[in-house]
């Protein structure tokens, strides 16, 4: 198999090392309605001769006589309670956060529950333990979380 630089022609504004703003990539419709988006975002054949269509992005055809769709359900006869549980492994934390949870934000009612352990001993176990209380502190929320400690015999 062929290199791909040595498949693809690279578009002149690359080949010419112009750095892109990450604002080309999102633009904000609104933009595009008052007429102040770039150029490539106003004029639909330039957008889409620039658009790559993945299986995410797709074009559903409109059902040809809307009175011929099945009507969908009255949104707000409809509620459902979402759940995630389980254990979640160190490696997937921060992704957990900035994946998950923002999609639970538009729910109403949205609450999180925190349950940590960790086994630790003596010395160490006493320091993470001021640390853990200082992290509360500093973001106000001792109120809402406790940090415990109960010691055991070492079972080594």
């Amino acid at each position: 198999m062929r290199p791909w630089y040595k498949i693809v022609e690279l578009r002149r504004e690359v080949r010419e090392g112009r750095s892109f703003s990450p604002d080309e990539f999102a633009i904000a419709l609104e933009q595009v309605v008052a007429g102040t988006a770039p150029r490539d975002y106003r004029d639909p054949e330039q957008f889409f001769s620039r658009t790559c269509f993945t299986s995410a992005l797709t074009l559903d055809p409109e059902p040809e006589d809307p009175h011929d769709a099945e009507p969908a359900p009255p949104t707000s006869a409809i509620r459902a309670t979402l759940r995630v549980t389980g254990t979640l492994p160190p490696t997937a934390w921060n992704r957990f956060g900035t994946k998950v949870l923002p999609k639970l934000h538009a729910c109403d009612s949205l609450s999180v529950g925190v349950e940590l352990q960790a086994n630790a001993s003596g010395n160490l176990a006493a320091s993470i333990e001021a640390d853990l209380l200082q992290a509360v502190n500093e973001l106000n929320l001792n109120d809402q979380l406790q940090v415990e400690r109960k010691e055991s015999p070492d079972s080594e």
